[in-house]
């Protein structure tokens, strides 16, 4: 019988193993390169979002020059950063690999060896519980984040199979489209939010790793434990043959 007990020391556990954060990899980009990346694509969706809603205000509102001038000047804007964040993109990809041109594969088998020990442990302390209630706890979690998963499919697609750099390109076709036909600001409105919920849902399954090696270490944990459990059934049952065996011998 499951305990409430046992699942809130259960939960606590699958807490920090989904939080759990490895050793550096050497071959990761610095924490300096990785900030100027977050700095870049947010500073590029602001202004994005900004550049939306001069276009809306300027064609709705306001037609003076100033405010065409100010709409391109932030068109010119929004552009340089998408720029400097592709080449940020390439930048890093070009370091890791310039660093691991001695050995194609040492970036991935580092990671591979410190999964290996940081892991270690909680799967021990997996094995602690009993098969029961790390089956129960295994359906809920991966419930828990497959939610997630299907709701971002569904509001932004299958990005596993299309990917992000081809949603935003058909975003941008459209929105092209859209600009030469001078069509009102209703129309661009489900261009806006298919690129907005690609990048989110990018985002969203990005952080889909983690939890996904946590259930594959409970499904390990599952497996190890039956064959315990097995073996001490087993083992139980052999002492109670020579139990009876040895109680016949004595009538």
């Amino acid at each position: 019988m499951i305990k409430p007990a046992s699942l809130n020391e259960l939960f606590s556990l699958l807490n920090e193993m989904t939080l759990a954060k490895h050793r550096e990899n050497a071959f990761s980009p610095s924490k300096n390169f990785q900030l100027a990346e977050h700095t870049l694509i947010i500073s590029y969706l602001s202004s994005l979002l900004v550049l939306v809603a001069l276009i809306f205000y300027t064609r709705e509102f306001d037609t003076s020059p100033q405010a065409n001038q100010a709409a391109f000047l932030l068109y010119i804007i929004n552009i340089g950063l998408s720029i400097t964040y592709l080449l940020t993109i390439i930048i890093g990809i070009a370091i890791i690999l310039w660093k691991q041109r001695k050995n194609p594969y040492s970036a991935i088998m580092q990671r591979l060896n410190h999964d290996l020990h940081g892991d270690l442990p909680f799967l021990s302390q997996l094995q602690k519980f009993d098969t029961s209630t790390l089956q129960y706890a295994l359906i809920q979690y991966r419930q828990s984040w497959g939610i997630s998963e299907n709701r971002v499919s569904l509001l932004a697609g299958n990005l596993r199979k299309l990917g992000l750099f081809p949603a935003l390109a058909a975003a941008s076709i459209s929105a092209s489209t859209l600009m030469k036909e001078g069509t009102s600001f209703p129309l661009w409105l489900p261009i806006i939010l298919a690129a907005a919920f690609s990048i989110i849902g990018f985002i969203a399954l990005g952080q889909r790793e983690r939890p996904q090696q946590v259930i594959e270490l409970l499904e390990y944990a599952i497996e190890t434990s039956k064959g315990i459990d097995i073996a001490e059934t087993g083992g139980d049952k052999a002492k109670e043959s020579n139990y009876q065996q040895r109680s016949a011998t004595v009538a």
